[in-house]
């Protein structure tokens, strides 16, 4: 039921980490809407007809973040989020960090598990652990870039991420 859903989204947005919320909120700085309303625009048609948070929108991207892929590798009570930084990079842009976020799988329909963890790594190799998750547990994760574009440090922009699901052992 979309009311569900609906609900769901909003209670996760309530408690979403700043470093989850950024890309949404780059997003809608040329918009007439607001973050809250981007995300639910974006994912309720996805979550909506389905039973898990599979194919989720992370990260809507913002501002010509260019892409370049994140690995996500479970393990014991963990994710490890991984990627190679893109290149090249548009003249005059750097990496501020690699960002990966995970959020327990579950049907968005009925189940009330709304937290978001969130981790980041600034520095080249780009790699950090995601630690104290549920043994044998399923997580969808994605994990994207922030970029700063020019010498102003508030001036970034975001790679789009799409939720998979990943278990832990």
């Amino acid at each position: 039921m979309t009311r569900d859903v609906f609900g769901w989204l909003n209670a996760v947005w309530r408690i979403a980490p700043a470093d989850f919320v950024a890309p949404w909120q780059a997003a809608v700085q040329s918009r007439r809407m607001i973050d809250r309303n981007l995300w639910i625009q974006q994912n309720l048609p996805i979550l909506r007809p389905g039973t898990d948070l599979t194919g989720m929108v992370m990260s809507p991207g913002a501002k010509g973040g260019p892409a370049s892929p994140i690995t996500v590798t479970p393990g014991n009570d963990l994710l490890t989020f991984a990627g190679a930084a893109p290149t090249p990079l548009p003249s005059g842009w750097t990496i501020v960090k690699m960002v990966g976020a995970a959020i327990l799988q579950q049907d968005p329909h009925v189940d009330q598990s709304y937290e978001i963890l969130v981790v980041s790594d600034a520095t080249s190799a780009y790699s950090v652990v995601m630690s104290g998750l549920g043994s044998v547990s399923a997580y969808v994760a994605a994990g994207w870039w922030v970029y700063q574009r020019s010498a102003s440090p508030t001036d970034l922009a975001y790679s789009a991420a799409i939720g998979a699901e990943y278990t832990t052992t």
